[in-house]
Order: structure tokens, then C-alpha cells, then sequence
């Protein structure tokens, strides 16, 4: 019988791609949490395929919340000289 795929691996992964469109802030973190919930279940229990896909969601994971930590960086100090040179 073939392996299933851990659906924390599948979630992280959908998590890593969907936070480059849409409110990275939010799903570049849910992508690592996942990834580190399946790793969890790994070390558990070794009978579910997704390590791969756990790794591509945490990997995206932490991309996109740079990404964005940097963009909010950025506005900040935008704003911030902005009010200053006003």
C-alpha cells in the first residue's frame, strides 16, 4: 500500500505559495507553523509521505514573511521621512 501525504506537509505548502499573492504577513508564518506540525508527526510516526513538500512550504514560509517584514520596514521609513522632511 502506498503512503498518503501528510496534510501539514500540504498545508504548509499551499500556505508558502498562496502568501506570495495574498497577505503574505499572514500565511508565510501559517506555512512554517504547519511545516513544523508535520515534522511533530514525523518523528512520531513514520508512515506519511511530504517531507519534501514540508520543507517547500517552510522554505516559501520564511521568504514571503521576509519579504514582507522588509515591505513593512520600508512604509515605515517612508512614512516616517516623509513627516519628518513635511
Amino acid at each position: 500500500m502506498e503512503k498518503s501525504y501528510n496534510i501539514h506537509a500540504l498545508l504548509s505548502l499551499i500556505f508558502g505559495i498562496v502568501g506570495f499573492f495574498v497577505l503574505g504577513i499572514v500565511f508565510g508564518p501559517l506555512a512554517i507553523w504547519q511545516s513544523n506540525e508535520f515534522n511533530t508527526d514525523f518523528a512520531a510516526d513514520n508512515t506519511e509521505r511530504g517531507k519534501d513538500m514540508a520543507l517547500a512550504g517552510k522554505v516559501l514560509g520564511w521568504i514571503v514573511t521576509g519579504i514582507c517584514g522588509l515591505a513593512i520596514v520600508c512604509v515605515i521609513l517612508i512614512y516616517m521621512f516623509a513627516l519628518a522632511f513635511a
